[in-house]
């Protein structure tokens, strides 16, 4: 969550608007994990407004109509370069799935031995991130355009503290990822909604 300059605790932020993509979105419920850990009822305490695209949370938050918004790597980037500040961190409060690569059951059964080394690939890359952190960020800094540090360490940390390194995604992910869809604590076999074989496949070297 992203805050104008002038809101420098959550505190300030009660009676005020807070920005989020659309209602149940993972924006909102994110938004509500993290308040309601702080003490904050977001019923009650604040005014949360659907405002669609980053591009126009982030016009809300720089114009003075909105206080606060729940923005993502590398949205939050832009935020900042307004004059927001992160005031909470709300990967600390809900797990969730952000992106990745999928792939249909067809293509799976045709070409396994291809995605197999797409899914090798990527799975280098995420290393690749950790071990290497001085290039990391040079090409943060080249893909955004950026050149304060402080904001590339930023989105470095985020990112390396939340990617998964065996690409993986844990049960608690998914169904935080069904939040808000008709799917919602409904399902209970997750093995017929997700295939993760190649990945484990991938992880024990086959």
């Amino acid at each position: 969550m992203v805050a104008r300059r002038d809101i420098k605790s959550l505190a300030e932020l009660k009676g005020k608007t807070v920005g989020i993509s659309r209602y149940g979105a993972s924006t909102e419920y994110a938004l509500r994990f993290g308040l309601k850990a702080n003490g904050i009822d977001p019923d009650k305490q604040i005014k949360m407004l659907a405002v669609g695209e980053d591009a126009a949370r982030i016009a809300g938050l720089q114009n003075g109509t909105l206080a606060a918004i729940v923005s993502q790597v590398p949205a939050n980037f832009f935020a900042h370069k307004v004059g927001g500040h992160t005031l909470l961190p709300l990967g600390e409060y809900m797990e969730t799935l952000l992106a990745g690569a999928g792939v249909s059951q067809k293509k799976l059964e045709q070409n396994r031995d291809e995605v197999k080394r797409v899914v090798r690939a990527l799975l280098r890359a995420l290393d690749f991130m950790q071990a290497q952190p001085v290039e990391v960020k040079n090409l943060i800094q080249k893909r955004l355009g950026v050149s304060e540090m402080d904001i590339v360490d930023h989105i470095y940390g985020l990112v390396t503290k939340y990617a998964t390194r065996n690409g993986i995604a844990s049960q608690k992910a998914i169904e935080n990822t069904l939040l808000g869809t008709p799917f919602e604590g409904k399902l209970t076999n997750f093995d017929k909604l997700t295939d993760f074989s190649v990945a484990r496949e991938v992880a024990d070297g086959k």
